[in-house]
């Protein structure tokens, strides 16, 4: 396997990583691999059924796939590689994106072991991840399921903190940039296309903007003024090797 075509995504749960992962996954710039996407990967809480939140493979423990890759450090390279593969239903030699939250912990050794590959880091504050996990339906959420890994409510919110900080600490080390997840950032430093539709309602989304809106009366409130105040802007990507 081409190490330089994996992109290790990590985020808390409630920080939109999901969202991002597929948002980026539209890029013209680079070409990445959706052959794990499949109608039974799916999970969507949104009253509009086009923004279908949770997408394509993810690792972790009681996740579908890789079930180990909490000890990411310690696995031989081939197991890796074969996890990974069993998730792709097809592929098309593009990047791909390797969904875990837990890699979050792990992430200078993993970026030690796989200097030439790819990291994208999504955050948001704790406060936000925890309203925003447990307000797209918890340990309610079918796709994929969080009971094994994170227990409970405490738990969980105890491994928000502990990801986000170690996600800080990663960031802040390697002296990476923190982009605010806009239209501006995914146009221009991904090239997507964000007069697409559908690439625009996850955009507004990820903006923050409430989504029982319309998207087309959602982009003319934001671009006249009248509604850019209610934008969060609260959700944050870093990169590296990119």
């Amino acid at each position: 396997m081409d190490e330089t075509k994996l992109v290790f995504f990590t985020g808390a749960p409630g920080s939109k990583w999901s969202a991002v992962a597929h948002v980026i996954a539209q890029s013209r710039k680079y070409k990445f691999d959706t052959g794990d996407y499949a109608p039974d990967r799916q999970y969507c809480h949104n009253a509009d059924p086009d923004l279908i939140t949770h997408n394509g493979s993810y690792f972790g423990p009681g996740f579908p796939f890789g079930s180990s890759f909490d000890k990411l450090e310690r696995l031989p390279k081939h197991e890796i590689f074969d996890e990974i593969n069993s998730a792709w239903i097809t592929q098309n030699g593009g990047y791909k994106i390797i969904k875990c939250h837990q890699f979050s912990i792990d992430l200078p050794l993993i970026y030690k072991r796989f200097p030439n590959s790819k990291y994208i880091i999504t955050y948001r504050k704790d406060d936000a991840c925890i309203e925003g996990w447990f307000g797209a339906g918890g340990f309610d959420i079918t796709y994929p399921q969080y009971k094994e890994a994170y227990t409970n409510r405490e738990t969980m919110i105890e491994a928000i903190k502990k990801e986000n900080r170690h996600n800080l600490m990663f960031i802040h080390r390697n002296k990476l940039t923190l982009n605010v997840c806009n239209e501006g950032y995914f146009n221009n430093f991904w090239d997507v296309d964000t007069e697409n539709i559908l690439n625009k309602k996850y955009v507004r989304m990820l903006e923050g903007l409430p989504m029982y809106k319309k998207t087309e009366e959602a982009d003319d409130d934001v671009t006249t003024g009248r509604f850019v105040n209610k934008q969060k802007l609260d959700t944050f990507v870093a990169t590296l090797g990119f």
